[in-house]
């Protein structure tokens, strides 16, 4: 999951944060540029973000003994197991003494993250590779590939339009050994389709495997000593062996 704040521009733009850069991507001309600047709405959700724990349910903070969490179902603050009925959360804890003074502005984030959990969502058209000292964003848009790359020991840092899918899967893969063409399945082109194609039969046939399986084990809490239950227990067994044996020789083509 690449989770980030983003900041609405208009209907057609939005602005995000990933790995200490900021980006606008544009829907309607399905671009992706890198931004000279970091708003500063964003860039105070980034920080809270990487200073701070999110999970689904909750954003926590712990400082020493204390934890402090933000329940986002039930859109309320909490002090270990009490709740803080203090709209201003920040200045609760100073009042209580769980934080000094000039900690207040950790406290402000916490809160700000916690009145802008909206704002922060799953990128879902990134794909983040860290290999081989390469920290590297594959961002796809409509037909269109961006990579933003950091060789995190030379200090190096590149963003670009990929010419195709299939030239950022070989730069991608040059640069850490990973292969990314899944992530850019529908937008790679000639033999490479293939490769995709082998893929989207691999992931059916596993698929029906925990299918399969899943079904077996429900007829294990049956009477095996039915006929009928018996049957239908080697069908299945039967099954999963050929698909299994299937993806093996599947599995040796790619």
């Amino acid at each position: 999951m690449n989770l980030s704040p983003i900041n609405i521009v208009n209907e057609n733009e939005v602005e995000f944060y990933l790995h200490g850069k900021s980006y606008t991507v544009n829907t309607s001309e399905n671009t992706i540029v890198e931004n000279e600047e970091i708003n500063n709405e964003l860039l105070s959700l980034a920080w809270a973000l990487e200073n701070f724990q999110f999970t689904n349910e909750a954003i926590i903070w712990y400082k020493g003994v204390y934890k402090m969490y933000y329940n986002i179902q039930e859109n309320k603050f909490y002090m270990g197991s009490t709740k803080v009925l203090d709209e201003n959360f920040a200045e609760f804890l100073l009042a209580s003494g769980v934080i000094r003074y000039e900690e207040k502005p950790v406290a402000a984030a916490f809160e700000n993250a916690a009145r802008n959990i909206d704002k922060y969502v799953d990128l879902d058209f990134v794909k983040t590779v860290n290999e081989n000292n390469n920290l590297i964003d594959v961002m796809k848009v409509g037909g269109n590939v961006y990579i933003s790359r950091l060789n995190e020991s030379a200090k190096l840092y590149n963003f670009f339009k990929a010419n195709t899918a299939n030239a950022a899967i070989e730069y991608v893969n040059e640069k850490t050994n990973v292969n990314i063409t899944e992530f850019v399945a529908e937008l790679v082109e000639g033999e490479l389709t293939e490769y995709v194609d082998a893929l989207d039969e691999l992931k059916q046939k596993g698929e029906l495997v925990d299918f399969l399986k899943d079904q077996r084990n429900r007829l294990a809490e049956a009477d095996r000593s039915i006929e009928e239950i018996k049957a239908a227990d080697a069908l299945i067994e039967g099954e999963i062996a050929r698909f299994e044996a299937e993806m093996k020789e599947l599995k040796a083509t790619l």
